[in-house]
């Protein structure tokens, strides 16, 4: 059992009332024929009788095939894909994620999509359902090509599996929901659904957010999720991590429960704080609630001009303080992508010395003002990190366009910030004039009282 990644617990088969714990093995190998470390789930009893912990056989079957034009093509991947990653129990119900599964889709030229998939164990381990709802004919990165469905996951109070995947659509992220099988329709809606020689297979009652616009891409929505009660109808909502959303500042989103529409963000402070994980949600208003009692929230913005001339001189220094604080953190903020942007272009950059005239050897720097000798074998193809710990293997052409998108989306960040910080520095300015002058009348009515009692 190799880097377990996730724990769980789940109620022991036929015990009431007692506890086991699940723990997920992303890299153990398994008895799936010509599968290299496709990952494993494990079944401990927590007793002290029982100590001996067992692989929970979710998919035994190596890579599927199919058969077409007289050849047998290989349509999946199984091998580190890292099964185990994600595990989360519901009852006598398991659900454990491969994020990093792959396939070759349904077009004509093979491509190899990272869809992620999960299984099901329904009714302590007497039936394993495949889960795959990223694996779907959008194709490619501006579908759910690199969605890496199961990320993250989790169940609600009433058994609907929340599933994140935060590469679909050019990674805005995407969490998707269906109905948990349990003794209702549902679940057996889901079993019907699923047929084992199928890749493509519809979830009856499934929910899952939209594509949006561009300016959303490379946001994660669904690196993280998690549940709880917001919006005072009394069904379960939805709360997804952000990592890069809002200028890569993050953010944490909550999703209505019945139409997965937002309904409110909370957004970071600082530049490049990830959201990364969330726990489940609660509060002293109950379990899952927010203390303010909403029902139906109405904002309005009211653009109000305050006279300077009228704020007296603390009044004034605070809303000095307050405008360098926002100055700094402008600022700091433009040079933020300023280096992110630098990094793009320079990756970019570097893609043009790759060309057959020079393959060959290289020195490559493995520590600080150290190298070793390297072979550059493929000048066609190169290795990108798509942000969430895992790299794509891309053409040259594909990864300057990617680069390309990267660049062009940090510049309009920054044209947008610029503009704030101007007016910021001009505000400030007019703060610090209004305050010389008061000192001045300030100083001279001292005067004046201190020349009149000598007088």
């Amino acid at each position: 059992m190799r880097s377990p990644r996730s724990l769980g617990e789940t109620d022991d088969r036929g015990q009431s009332g007692s506890v086991s714990v699940l723990i997920g093995a992303p890299k153990a190998n398994t008895s799936q024929p010509n599968v290299t470390e496709g990952g494993s789930v494990f079944h401990c009893p927590w007793s002290p009788g029982q100590s001996q912990c067992r692989a929970i056989e979710f998919d035994v079957k190596g890579d599927r095939s199919f058969h077409v034009d007289d050849a047998d093509l290989q349509m999946e991947f199984k091998s580190h894909q890292w099964f185990g990653a994600t595990v989360r129990s519901y009852g006598n119900t398991i659900l454990a994620c491969a994020p990093l599964y792959y396939w070759r889709t349904t077009e004509d030229v093979p491509m190899s999509d990272t869809t992620g998939t999960c299984y099901l164990s329904i009714d302590n381990f007497t039936e394993f359902v495949e889960y795959a709802p990223c694996r779907t004919e959008r194709a490619g990165p501006a579908g759910q090509g690199y969605c890496q469905g199961g990320f993250s996951a989790d169940f609600t109070k009433s058994g609907r599996v929340v599933v994140g995947g935060p590469g679909s659509f050019y990674w805005q992220g995407e969490p998707k929901i269906s109905l948990m099988p349990a003794v209702s329709a549902t679940r057996e809606e889901i079993v019907e659904a699923y047929y084992p020689s199928y890749f493509l297979l519809s979830v009856a009652g499934q929910l899952e957010t939209r594509q949006v616009q561009g300016s959303y891409d490379d946001s994660y929505l669904g690196y993280s999720v998690a549940v709880g009660e917001f919006s005072g109808d009394g069904t379960e909502d939805f709360v997804t991590g952000v990592p890069k959303g809002l200028l890569l500042f993050g953010l944490v989103s909550i999703l209505n429960g019945a139409d997965m529409k937002s309904m409110l963000n909370f957004t970071g402070e600082q530049g490049a704080v990830d959201f990364r994980l969330l726990y489940p949600c609660s509060s002293n208003a109950g379990p899952g609630r927010l203390p303010v009692r909403q029902k139906k929230v109405k904002r309005s913005v009211v653009n109000m001009a305050v006279n300077l001339s009228e704020l007296s001189l603390p009044q004034l220094e605070g809303l000095k303080c307050q405008l360098e604080q926002e100055i700094e953190f402008l600022t700091s903020s433009i040079g933020q992508l300023k280096i992110a942007q630098t990094k793009y272009v320079e990756a970019k950059d570097s893609l043009a010395v790759l060309n057959k005239d020079n393959a060959g050897y290289y020195l490559l720097t493995s520590a600080q003002q150290m190298y070793v000798p390297g072979t550059l074998s493929d000048v066609d193809h190169v290795l990108v990190d798509v942000g969430t710990g895992y790299y794509v293997e891309k053409n040259v052409e594909d990864t300057k366009e990617f680069f390309k998108r990267k660049i062009d989306f940090l510049t309009k960040q920054i044209e947008k910030i610029q503009p704030a910080l101007q007016e910021k520095h001009a505000m400030k300015q007019a703060v610090v004039e209004v305050m010389n002058m008061k000192i001045q009348q300030l100083h001279s009515q001292q005067t004046s009282q201190t020349s009149a009692v000598k007088a």
